[in-house]
């Protein structure tokens, strides 16, 4: 998994962070407790072709594969991540993304997040912009 998403880091222009990508270092135990999760979308040859995780709240290391785009994996993985943080603890989801994802940011305005114009606190992550979305018992 972590070579899998360093390639998509390097797709956006980015290169992986050993302290920032620990979670993927240690995979898949940096998911493990209480309301995390990590979901790996497999296609019919047994290739890893998206994946999404959970954790503290926040989606994370949401990635779909370039020739699966646009039918609807990544809000599948969104949605079933979201629905399950609902279930377990209620209250907001967040996701960090890149100012510069245009897909990932549309993606997640498709599934009711909003984008609060507000990035992480950590200055390595000042070119992404957090999103959150509330949910209630009626979404």
């Amino acid at each position: 998994m972590a070579g899998l998403f360093a390639a998509h880091l390097r797709e956006l222009g980015y290169e992986a962070d050993p302290d920032l990508d620990a979670d993927m270092q240690d995979f898949p135990s940096g998911y493990g407790g209480a309301g995390g999760r990590f979901l790996v979308a497999v296609d019919g040859h047994d290739r890893v072709v998206g994946m999404a995780g959970i954790r503290d709240g926040e989606i994370r290391r949401l990635y779909v594969g370039p020739g699966h785009r646009g039918g609807g994996l990544g809000r599948r993985l969104v949605q079933e991540l979201a629905g399950r943080w609902l279930e377990t603890h209620g209250g907001r989801v967040r996701a960090v993304v890149a100012r510069s994802n245009l897909a990932a940011r549309r993606l997640f305005q498709r599934c009711g997040f909003t984008a609060t114009g507000r990035a992480p606190a950590d200055d390595r992550m000042r070119h992404c912009e957090i999103f959150e979305r509330a949910f209630s018992c009626g979404s």
